[in-house]
């Protein structure tokens, strides 16, 4: 524990000694790759799956003590639980506001998996649930004027922050509330 409150590492760059090469999903690897347009993806089938994580810089220590590195099982380890329990995002919504009426609210189920899943599905829930566009035509011109109850930017930013800058030490889930 002192070693690591000491510590300038961030935990995400720091190496795990539980994660195995087991842990980490080749097809997560590989589609990781294939959005990111990553030259790795021609030497995927070619190459040690090692040597591709080595080349992503996901190991961290001497070569006679390698160790995998936390982001690896935060990114591509489909159970992920196993080293970060409780990481998950958790939303809920209070239509008229948590201080005018906290007994009505709707409780969206836990939304879980790897970092980038995570950020998804959340994304993806506050597109579709949540942000709502409004269109006026004004009688003198011919644009259409949008207006939107929240800037889908605002919840990019907000998402991607809180889960990729969180202390996954923390056994406690990520919590969105949405007011309005």
């Amino acid at each position: 524990e002192l070693r690591d409150l000491a510590s300038w590492v961030p935990f995400d760059d720091r190496g795990n000694p539980d994660i195995t090469l087991a842990d980490i999903s080749p097809a997560l690897v590989l589609d990781y790759l294939q959005t990111v347009d990553s030259r790795l993806v021609k030497d995927f089938g070619d190459k040690p799956f090692a040597d591709i994580l080595n080349q992503m810089d996901l190991f961290v220590g001497p070569v006679e003590h390698r160790m995998i590195k936390n982001v690896a099982a935060m990114m591509f380890c489909k159970n992920h639980a196993k080293f970060f329990p409780v990481t998950q995002v958790d939303i809920v919504v209070f239509p008229e506001g948590c201080i005018k009426n906290p007994n009505n609210m709707i409780e969206v189920p836990k939304i879980v998996g790897t970092v980038p899943e995570m950020i998804n599905k959340t994304l993806d829930y506050l597109r579709t649930n949540i942000i709502k566009q409004r269109i006026i035509k004004p009688k003198d011109r011919a644009e259409s004027i949008k207006y939107f109850n929240y800037p889908y930017q605002a919840f990019e930013e907000a998402v991607v922050n809180a889960l990729y800058h969180r202390d996954y030490r923390e056994r406690e889930p990520v919590e969105i509330t949405i007011e309005p």
